[in-house]
């Protein structure tokens, strides 16, 4: 084990909790991989705060939880929320599937 690494590290490398927040009780989404000085590839995952949102889920044609294209005639708001953006917070209006993070 790299002499670094703590439990909370242990946990986003293995994609367990969110690499930004740490985050474990919450829906976790890929984000990537981070490469460590071994040369060992994890692939690491984020809460639905902390990943990156594409251009379709910014404008809203795209669902908030899972990322794939909406029927806008059926398409519900999630509410208003706050993701990072840019290294800044930004207030967002998602829309999501029917089925899809009403719980969240």
């Amino acid at each position: 084990m790299e002499p670094a690494l703590d439990a909370a590290s242990i946990a986003r490398l293995h994609g367990e909790a969110c690499w930004d927040c740490g985050a474990v009780a919450t829906t976790l989404h890929p984000a990537g991989e981070v490469r460590l000085e071994s040369g060992k590839v994890w692939k690491i995952r984020k809460c639905i705060t902390h990943r990156p949102l594409s251009e379709a889920q910014w404008r809203r044609e795209a669902c908030y939880y899972c990322g794939d294209p909406l029927d806008l005639r059926t398409a519900m708001e999630v509410g208003q929320r706050m993701v990072r953006w840019q290294g800044r917070w930004a207030s967002i209006l998602p829309r999501r599937h029917a089925g899809c993070g009403g719980g969240q």
